[in-house]
């Protein structure tokens, strides 16, 4: 996991950019984030494939940024699995016939079912996509597959479309926008607020122009914009999570979406894998309560007992501790 190459991912709370293209996003992501043109750019891309980076400037910032590259590929799934590329670690999960469909549909799927809880923006290029009318057909089909995490609606993460076809400048991406909502509601009777918080639309300067920096720098800062409005919500929410919590999640999430389970990913549930519930917690709680004698004892004492094991217990093993406002008591 890329996570391994940061410098503290206790405390380091990531970003996660998803960006859905061709050409057009492998040129942008070259020059939003520098990533290197490694081979795996100029090959051809196999069914699902998804491609995670680590931005190199940003590895030892408080908020480092995780980079999704994808496509929506339009050919038939019968592409061979690739051998492993030695350059990064490849996780492989055999996917479900439940799952498993057109390329599109599964390639939907992992967008909204798998990263959608995890990511702060997703970009689509409309020039490799096919226009405005292919990405609301997408959406549209994210939407119809219901929610994708137990997450709070105020967590969800925002959506750019970045088009080369229209003049750079606020009035024609106003009205950009309100065509594509238009489009959205011819494709899908449901809110996009079900699954997303905002979308936004980003025109380019036509190549020549500028320099390539000039050219998508406008775009960079109304990812990291858009990024800034989530992550302030979900740190209102406690769901703004380390590095270390981060990967591990997304593991969980991962062997949830390999079962084809048609439920929410619940990211409460999956904290507990390592520490579940006790399946006779109610007979110990009717044991204990049993010995209180009065409402004030209940208040005063059982109560508090009952709710700060309870929140201890959410922590892991011997980390009770390391925590400040506990270790000055004991």
């Amino acid at each position: 996991m890329l996570t391994h190459h940061l410098q503290d991912p206790d405390t380091q709370r990531p970003s996660l950019f998803v960006l859905i293209g061709n050409t057009s996003k492998s040129l942008a992501l070259r020059e939003l984030f520098r990533t290197k043109k490694a081979p795996r750019f100029r090959s051809k891309r196999h069914a699902g494939e998804i491609h995670l980076h680590l931005d190199p400037s940003r590895i030892f910032h408080s908020r480092p940024v995780l980079i999704a590259d994808g496509d929506l590929p339009q050919q038939s799934l019968r592409a061979k699995v690739p051998a492993a590329e030695k350059c990064h670690e490849t996780m492989r999960r055999a996917l479900p016939r439940a799952v498993v469909g057109t390329v599109d549909g599964t390639t939907d799927s992992i967008y909204s079912r798998l990263l959608l809880p995890f990511a702060d923006v997703f970009c689509f290029f409309s020039a490799d996509i096919g226009g405005f009318r292919q990405i609301a057909r997408h959406i549209a089909a994210w939407l119809d597959k219901g929610q994708s995490s137990t997450l709070s609606r105020s967590t969800y993460p925002r959506i750019i479309i970045v088009t080369e076809k229209m003049p750079v400048g606020r009035e024609p991406e106003k009205e950009a926008r309100k065509a594509f909502l238009w489009l959205l509601r011819e494709e899908t009777t449901h809110d996009l607020s079900e699954q997303i918080s905002a979308i936004d639309i980003v025109a380019l300067l036509p190549k020549g122009k500028v320099s390539a920096e000039a050219r998508y720098r406008r775009l960079k800062e109304c990812l990291l914009k858009g990024s800034d409005e989530v992550r302030r919500n979900r740190e209102e929410t406690r769901t703004l999570f380390s590095a270390t919590h981060f990967a591990a999640l997304f593991r969980y999430a991962c062997g949830h979406f390999s079962q084809a389970s048609e439920e929410p990913f619940d990211l409460i549930k999956a904290s507990r894998k390592q520490n579940p519930v006790a399946k006779d917690l109610a007979e110990h709680l009717s044991i204990f309560l049993k010995h209180i004698r009065s409402v004030k004892e209940l208040i005063e004492f059982a109560v508090p007992v009952i709710a700060s094991s309870i929140f201890l217990d959410n922590y892991p093993p011997d980390t009770h501790s390391k925590l400040p406002f506990l270790s000055s008591d004991l």
